[in-house]
């Protein structure tokens, strides 16, 4: 495919549709039409003109500049522009019936007009008021709250992300996330990647919206990829989720300044110079000690410095390949201490190689292996998706360029020029830097408008290891959620002791809302009393009481406002006026019939959006907090956290203005500076990542003044808080009162974590991959056992002849209970380190001919699946008992899976001899003979999308979802008291009604009302 369609010409066809045919059809159906004319009156806009006529009273009204699509398919509303996503019936694309713009607006305008009641005095403000178009196009493109989103706003962040936005599909309802009826109509790779995962698909390049059908226009195999995975070049040597992810983030690509063209390329880019947005880096695939850890990259001053658009790639940015690798820079570093082929060039970028085989993404490697074949003869490579070159093609091609026939080359690091002990793929591969920049996610919140937000999920993590000093410094003492700020900031610089308030601000806006709705709570010594309340200021005085919506014996007869809420309140003031007038004119008993249910609709909208479960979970604004993005803290102890300056001074600047003085702290003078170092060496700050989904996602550390804008954190801490260093950004918190001082060190330290359930926490402090690889390797060695065990400082097993993961967390199991939890951790740290130094040392890579390493047996005939899944075991179980671990070709992934230090048999198997058995996108289990290795056919890729895309929608649930954990005794209540009942409803409204009906009282006897409502434990 050399001249793939990138537009969706659907959206303003479909909207000329409803200018022309729809619309006027609709009006003539409800209304005694008379006249109707519409017509484009500007590149995103359009006029229509609607004539009513009925005995002797007629009407016409105008409306000019309504929203409408340009050519390209893009609409513009109040200066912003919207993609409007055709809707899908149904997941069954083959056959589902299509609504673009035009049939969308069509049904929007359907439910909000009337049919005209039998005779009607027509005049313009009637018809203007029963036919309201400028608001209708309004609220189409400007949803409340609760109501359907159909124009989302435009990606424009480059070429590729805008075209891409318009040639999406959103399928409401569905059952699976790929049907078999999208086959060359829907792309089998691009799709969100979190919870809209099989809502959102995006149209293949080979089909188009034609007559509210999708239809197949060509049928070359690339054809049903969609435009963004058209443009990965040897996608086909990627696993469908991270050729997923590489196309995403394509999307996400900032302009560089000057554009450069990717050495290798796909062959469908457009001729637009505006589409480069990446660079060709000379990267080697292999590990930098700490500062790749868990995809951190590593760069050198001069690739750094290339990305010129937005200003140099700092660390922190992140970056990303076309093949789905991704991670933020953790390490930027003089070009001579960078690695270096054999004439003296300096690698540009390192990416470890520990990850690349479990994430079957080896079209990297073979771009980096390609890459440096055109940068040796001078011409662009075309790789198109599926049409590959062959091993043996690609061994040529290197001979011809005069470059070694194993793709691998021997790495020097150092001023001494000291060689790896292994040769390493390096080569030039297609890098971007994405829209996330670490300097713009560094917020510090102290004094600000706005601060860092805790939930409920933190809120339960705190709970349930029993940190509920830390939950009322955070959730009352420091939350500024609806509250002024000054008096406790004020308090911190003058060494007061903080305030205390009665009540929490979320129980203050749960009083607020409650309020608003005839309810009043107050809270006495016996607990919270309900009861009927008077209207309160600034309330709506309804002109006929209307049924309240959460108890329907009574009735509302005025609504108050609620902070937030400004437009859904407008919508009773307006259709409270409009019944008022009415009634004023005596109008047709229709009519008021229908603004009296519209008024009633309002109010039930109203109190829905007041007051729901998500109102009754704790929630707070901290004052004193900060994020970041994360990035390794190579050499920092377990108990220590690096901050970013601008961070530390605005945390702590306020705590040490009454000892330095506010000058100093402003001038950041010497003296200053010492206090600011005591200050930070006395406390602790709390780290929290989001979601909160493991009893250690909340650590506590003592901070260290770093000077980049990335939160540096110790390398142990990283599976403890599920995290990576692919862009993940953590909050910092800083506890004020002496109580939550000391019990975020004693709970929630790593120690602490450690000491009190070793069972959870220790498994995540055993090192994995390159430590894990590295620690393995050596003590495979003539007496590295032996060197092992004196440099970690305890007698290491190897009940299978090396190091395992296994064998380590046994060791370290049986140290802590003899020796106690800083002794491990001590032990943990050394193995860190030494691991880390000699995979640095290593060069160990991943070869692009890694299939080559083991010739597969003869495979079944037919599709007999029984003897296809044993030739699949069989062929895993040919490499899984290799134990070679110098061979060139797969030595390194051998020794990464046996140790546990990263992936498994299956991937290895998938990677590097056959995929194995797949459920294709109708149920069916089929056979997938090829490799990754090797490039998969399209028929291959096709059959494996769908068990891609269970796969991530597994890991999407789980992130929803918190792990069930044994609970403190006395945490989960059963109580029957209002409040709790409340937070166990679906409709907490229907609970506060009926309490307040019969005035009863709550004694807040259980913990989490008390913790919700505030005034301590």
């Amino acid at each position: 495919m050399t001249n793939i369609r990138s537009d969706a010409p659907w959206h303003w066809e479909s909207y000329d549709r409803f200018l022309g045919t729809t619309l006027p059809k609709l009006l003539g159906e409800r209304l005694p039409l008379d006249g109707y004319h519409a017509d484009r009156s500007g590149e995103f806009t359009a006029s229509v003109t609607i004539a009513v006529a009925q005995g002797k009273n007629s009407a016409q009204v105008t409306f000019d500049d309504l929203p409408a699509p340009n050519q390209d398919g893009i609409f513009e509303s109040d200066g912003r522009q919207f993609a409007v996503v055709p809707v899908a019936s149904s997941e069954h694309l083959d056959t589902a019936d299509i609504r673009c713009a035009g049939e969308l607006l069509i049904d929007h305008i359907s439910e909000l007009l009337g049919r005209t009641p039998g005779s009607v005095d027509w005049d313009v403000a009637l018809l203007t008021s029963w036919v309201p178009l400028d608001q209708w196009f309004q609220d189409f493109f400007q949803p409340q709250p609760g109501r359907r989103v159909r124009a989302i706003p435009l990606d424009v962040t480059n070429w590729l992300s805008v075209r891409a936005h318009l040639r999406r599909v959103l399928i409401d309802h569905f059952e699976s996330s790929l049907a078999p009826g999208q086959r060359g109509l829907a792309c089998p790779v691009e799709c969100p990647e979190g919870p809209n995962l099989g809502h959102i698909v995006s149209v293949a390049v080979g089909a188009a919206i034609r007559d509210r059908r999708l239809v197949m226009v060509d049928e070359a195999p690339a054809a049903m990829l969609g435009l963004t995975a058209s443009m990965i070049p040897l996608i086909e040597y990627d696993d469908n989720n991270r050729a997923l992810m590489g196309a995403n983030m394509m999307r996400q690509w900032l302009d560089p300044g000057d554009s450069e063209e990717a050495l290798v390329q796909s062959g469908n880019e457009p001729d637009e110079t505006t589409f480069w947005r990446g660079r060709n880096l000379l990267t080697a695939f292999i590990s930098f000690g700490g500062d790749t850890y868990e995809d951190a990259i590593v760069m050198s001053q001069s690739a750094a410095g290339r990305f010129s658009g937005a200003g140099p790639v700092l660390v922190g940015d992140k970056i990303s390949n076309r093949h789905g690798s991704k991670g933020v820079v953790g390490r930027i570093i003089p070009d001579a201490d960078m690695p270096q082929l054999a004439d003296g060039t300096s690698v540009e970028l390192c990416f470890s190689f520990i990850g690349c085989h479990a994430r079957l993404n080896p079209g990297q490697v073979r771009e980096a292996v390609l890459g440096r074949i055109a940068k040796a003869t001078g011409d662009v490579i075309i790789a198109p998706p599926f049409a590959g070159r062959s091993d043996d093609e690609l061994r040529r091609m290197l001979e011809n360029a005069d470059l070694d026939k194993s793709a691998m080359e021997q790495l020097t690091l150092g001023a001494a020029g000291k060689a790896m002990s292994r040769r390493s793929t390096v080569g030039y591969v297609y890098w971007g830097q994405l829209f996330h920049r670490a300097i713009d996610k560094l917020k510090v919140f102290v004094g600000q408008e706005r601060h860092q937000e805790l939930g409920d999920m933190d809120f339960e993590t705190l709970r349930d290891v029993g940190a509920t000093a830390l939950i009322h410094d955070f959730y009352q003492v420091q939350n500024v959620m609806g509250r002024p700020w000054e008096p406790l900031l004020s308090k911190v610089r003058t060494a007061s002791a903080p305030a205390e308030t009665e009540t929490t601000p979320q129980f203050d806006a749960l009083s607020e809302r409650l309020s608003a709705m005839g309810i009043s709570v107050r809270r006495g010594s016996r607990g919270l009393t309900f009861d009927q309340a008077a209207p309160v200021e600034d309330a709506i005085s309804l002109v006929e009481p209307v049924t309240h919506p959460w108890i329907s014996t009574q009735t509302l007869v005025s609504v108050g406002p609620v902070r937030g809420m400004t437009a859904l309140f407008s919508d009773i003031e307006s259709a409270n006026d409009r019944l008022a007038r009415l009634i004023d004119a005596e109008s047709p008993v229709p009519l008021l019939a229908g603004a009296r249910q519209r008024l009633q609709s309002a109010v039930a909208e109203y109190a829905e959006a007041c007051l729901g479960p998500q109102h009754l979970k704790p929630r707070a604004e901290v004052l004193f907090s900060a994020r970041s993005v994360i990035a390794p803290g190579t050499g920092f102890a377990h108990d220590q956290i690096g901050l970013p300056e601008q961070m530390a001074w605005g945390m702590f600047g306020p705590v040490i203005e009454s000892e330095v003085g506010a000058d100093a702290v402003a001038a950041r003078d010497t003296v200053a500076r010492a206090a600011l170092d005591d200050a930070m060496r006395d406390s602790w700050v709390v780290m929290l990542r989001g979601p909160a989904l493991l009893p250690t996602s909340a650590l506590a550390f003592r901070p260290i003044a770093v000077s980049d804008s990335v939160i540096r954190v110790p390398l142990q801490a990283l599976r403890l808080v599920n995290g990576d260093f692919d862009g993940d950004q953590v909050a910092v918190f800083l506890p004020l009162t002496e109580q939550a001082q000391s019990e975020a060190g004693r709970l929630l330290s790593i120690a602490g974590h450690l000491g009190n359930d070793p069972d959870f926490v220790l498994p995540l402090l055993v090192p994995r991959h390159e430590p894990m690889w590295a620690l393995a390797d050596i003590s495979r060695q003539q007496g590295g056992v032996k060197r092992l065990s004196a440099e970690v400082g305890i007698e290491l097993s190897v009940p299978d002849g090396i190091v395992t993961f296994a064998s380590l967390q046994s060791d370290l199991v049986a140290l802590a209970a003899a020796r106690g939890p800083e002794a491990a951790l001590d032990t943990i740290a050394r193995m860190y380190a030494i691991g880390l130094d000699h995979a640095q040392a290593s060069g160990a890579s991943l070869s692009t001919f890694i299939a080559d390493a083991e010739e597969p047996p003869p495979a079944p005939s037919g599709n007999d699946l029984p003897a296809w899944e044993r030739y699949h075991l069989e062929c895993e179980q040919r490499l899984v008992t290799r134990t070679d671990y110098d061979d060139p070709l797969i030595g390194p992934q051998l020794l990464a899976v046996r140790s546990g230090a990263r992936g498994n048999a299956w991937q290895l198997r998938a990677l590097a001899s056959v995929f194995g058995l797949v459920a294709d996108a109708a149920g069916h289990l089929v056979p997938a003979p090829g490799c990754v290795a090797r490039g998969r056919s399209p028929e291959e890729f096709w059959n494996c999308a769908a068990g891609a895309r269970k796969g991530l929608a597994e890991v999407v649930a789980q992130l929803q979802v918190r792990p069930v954990r044994d609970l403190p005794a006395g945490i989960q209540s059963e109580s029957y008291a209002p409040l709790a009942r409340a937070m166990r409803a679906g409709t907490p409204g229907v609970v506060f009604a009926h309490a307040a009906a019969v005035g009863e009282t709550d004694p807040l006897t259980d913990l989490e009302s008390r913790l919700f409502v505030g005034g301590g434990e």
